[in-house]
Formats: C-alpha cells, sequence, structure tokens
C-alpha cells in the first residue's frame, strides 16, 4: 500500500509518513485503498482448518465406536432389580411426578444469571493493569449492579424455597 492513497485520510495528521508508509493490510480481506473492491479470502484459507475437521472427525468416529462396541459386547441380562429406577442409592419414594415449588426454578435461574456475571470477571482481572483507572471503574460500575441484584433478590425472598405460601403444593 503507497502511503499517497491514504493522504485523504490523514490530512492534517502530524503522523510522520515513515509510519504509515508501509501499513499491513487485513490478510487480504480489507482494502484500506478508495475505489477498489474489497478483496476476498486468499483460496488456501480454509485449508488451515482441515487438521482441527480431521481431529474433530476422528474424536466423533472413537467415541461412537466405544459406544456401539459396548452395546455389542456387552452382556445383556435385564433384572427386576436392574430395571428399577435409581436414586442416589435410596430406594425412591412417592410419585416422579410431584410438582415442585416455582421458588426452586427461580433459585436455579438465578444462580445461573450470577454465574454468568462473574465469568466476566476472568477477562477483566486478566488485563486489569492495562486498563488502569478506567477499568477498575467500569468493573466496580459492574460489581455494584450485580450486589445490587443479589441484595434484591435476597431482601425478596427468592433464594429461600423452603418457605411455603398459601398455594404452593410443593
Amino acid at each position: 500500500m503507497r502511503s499517497e492513497n491514504l493522504a485523504p485520510f490523514l490530512a492534517g495528521s502530524q503522523i510522520p509518513k515513515l509510519l504509515y508508509s508501509h501499513l499491513p493490510q487485513f490478510a487480504g480481506i480489507i482494502s484500506f485503498e478508495r475505489n477498489e473492491t474489497v478483496k476476498f479470502m486468499p483460496s488456501d484459507y480454509f485449508q488451515n482448518y482441515i487438521s482441527i475437521l480431521l481431529m474433530l472427525g476422528v474424536v466423533g468416529l472413537l467415541a461412537g465406536g466405544m459406544v456401539v462396541l459396548s452395546y455389542w459386547l456387552g452382556q445383556h441380562r435385564p433384572t427386576r432389580t436392574k430395571l428399577t429406577a435409581y436414586e442416589c442409592g435410596i430406594a425412591p419414594t412417592g410419585d416422579a411426578r410431584q410438582r415442585f415449588s416455582v421458588k426452586f426454578y427461580l433459585v436455579a435461574m438465578i444462580f445461573i444469571l450470577f454465574d454468568v456475571e462473574i465469568v466476566f470477571l476472568y477477562p477483566w482481572a486478566v488485563v486489569f493493569r492495562e486498563l488502569g483507572m478506567f477499568g477498575f471503574v467500569e468493573m466496580s460500575l459492574f460489581l455494584l449492579l450485580v450486589v445490587s441484584g443479589f441484595a434484591y433478590v435476597w431482601k425478596k425472598g427468592v433464594l429461600d424455597w423452603t418457605k411455603r405460601e398459601p398455594g404452593d403444593l410443593g
């Protein structure tokens, strides 16, 4: 790319010509030059992923082969004990289709929600020093929102699903 092609974009700029005279293009995908059509990806672009696709295919064949072989070679002797429901080593009691309180599901959804929000802390912790004070303030605001949401949920009693309400069947 020649520097005169960038002159209209950098007009009035104090950047020396040396800095932008040899700017690379983005892997042949986009061109900075005016009045030029967008260049397409190189023809060998997808060849870089053949090894990954090959590995996924081998893993899929191995996993499927193990399941099929265990089915073919395994002994199938069903007994009454083997066919009963298994609940953590305890004999099952009651009906499996009983109703659960909605609060149980609310707690589960809130757990997932807060768990996903906390995952955002990991990338921030990795680049904490580069972000400086801006990153600290932004994450402080984010944590303030998360903690205020948690306090609201706690105050409403959503986290305690053991309390019975008048219309609760579970």
